[in-house]
C-alpha cells in the first residue's frame, strides 16, 4: 500500500485541477455568459390587441421592444388598420429588444356580386358558397324567356361590393304559364259550357241575361274572348245568356 508521501505529488496535481475548473465555471457565469446573452433587463409585454398600428408601434417603443414582422388579414370583429394578434401574446415576460410580431386587420372582407341571370338555381347555389356569399330570398314567377329552375332576375346587382357572408336575393323561373285553348261554348246550355269551363280549367266570368226569341232559355248565345284563343290557366270566361 502506498504511504501518503507518494500520494501527496497526485493529491496536489488533483486539487489544482479542480480549483481550475471551479476558477473557470466562474469566468464563464460571470463574464463570458453575460457578455454572449447579454444583462438584458425582463419586460412584460403589452396587450396590443385592439390599438391602431401607430399606437401599437410606440407602445413598442416604449417597452424596448422592436417589430419582427407586420401581416394583414380580414376581420369581421376590428376595423383597417388595427391589431388583431400578436406574437408572442400579451402579458408574458421577455428580455428588452424582443421582436414582436403583429397581426393587424385589412377590414370586413368584401366581395363582388356575379351575373347570375340564366344561370340554373343548383349551380348559383354552389357557385355562391364556394365564393363566401349564398342565396337569399327566392321568389318564383312565371317566365316566357326562362325555362323553370333559371334565375330570371337579382335583388342585388351584378358587381356590387358586398362583405363576406352576404346573402343575394333572387327571382326563379317557374317556366313558361300554362296555356288552354278557350273551348266553344256558343249554343251550348249554360250549364254544359260551365261544365267545359271547368274540365278546360278556365272559370266562369260575369254572366249576362238577355231576352232572345230565337234560342232556349239559358242558352249561351256569346263568350268573350272568343274560341280558339289562348289563355293561361284560370283565366276567366265571360258568357251571354238567353233569360
Amino acid at each position: 500500500m502506498k504511504s501518503f508521501k507518494e500520494l501527496y505529488p497526485y493529491l496536489i496535481v488533483l486539487s489544482v485541477f479542480v480549483l481550475t475548473l471551479i476558477i473557470t465555471v466562474v469566468i464563464i457565469n460571470s463574464l463570458i455568459l453575460p457578455t454572449i446573452i447579454g444583462q438584458k433587463a425582463s419586460v412584460k409585454l403589452p396587450n396590443l390587441i385592439g390599438k391602431k398600428i401607430e399606437d401599437a408601434k410606440n407602445v413598442i417603443n416604449q417597452n424596448s421592444l422592436e417589430i419582427e414582422k407586420i401581416t394583414e388579414q380580414y376581420s369581421e370583429n376590428y376595423p383597417e388598420g388595427v391589431v388583431i394578434n400578436q406574437i408572442p401574446k400579451p402579458f408574458q415576460y421577455v428580455k428588452e429588444g424582443r421582436a414582436i410580431t403583429l397581426i393587424v386587420s385589412k377590414g370586413s372582407e368584401t366581395l363582388t356580386v356575379p351575373y347570375l341571370v340564366g344561370k340554373p338555381l343548383r349551380a348559383v347555389r354552389i357557385d355562391l358558397m364556394n365564393m363566401g356569399l349564398s342565396v337569399g330570398d327566392v321568389d318564383y314567377e312565371y317566365s316566357e324567356t326562362y325555362g323553370g329552375d333559371t334565375i330570371i332576375s337579382q335583388r342585388t346587382s351584378s358587381g356590387k361590393q358586398v362583405p363576406f357572408g352576404s346573402s343575394v336575393d333572387i327571382v326563379v323561373s317557374k317556366g313558361t304559364e300554362l296555356m288552354v285553348v278557350v273551348p266553344q261554348l256558343s249554343l251550348l246550355p249554360l250549364e254544359e259550357a260551365q261544365k267545359i269551363l271547368l274540365e278546360s280549367k278556365l272559370q266562369v266570368g260575369n254572366i249576362t241575361f238577355i231576352k232572345n226569341e230565337t234560342f232556349q232559355p239559358n242558352t249561351v248565345i256569346n263568350q268573350n274572348p272568343a274560341a280558339g284563343l289562348l289563355l293561361k290557366e284560370n283565366s276567366l270566361i265571360d258568357l251571354t245568356v238567353t233569360k
